[in-house]
């Protein structure tokens, strides 16, 4: 099972871990304002990967990955909190 930077079982996807960070980060949003706003980008570069990845299964292929290959899906405010 992979290993996590504190040697705990990785049990988070990357969108949690930035969920989580985005969290700590808003108890102080206008200190952390520039970090925020690299979360949120790092957020719909994860997105776009996870379409990327998805676009290697062989019941979506390659032409479900045209389609989608753009898609960062929503940064709602709301939804990262």
């Amino acid at each position: 099972m992979p290993r996590g930077l504190e040697g705990q079982a990785k049990t988070n996807t990357i969108c949690e871990v930035h969920r989580k960070m985005y969290r700590i980060l808003m108890q102080n949003a206008e200190q952390n304002a520039e970090i925020i706003s690299l979360l949120k980008e790092a957020f719909v570069m994860a997105k776009k990967m996870s379409n990327r990845l998805r676009s290697y299964d062989g019941d979506l292929g390659y032409e479900w990955y045209q389609a989608h290959k753009t898609d960062g899906g929503s940064i709602d405010e709301n939804e990262l909190v």
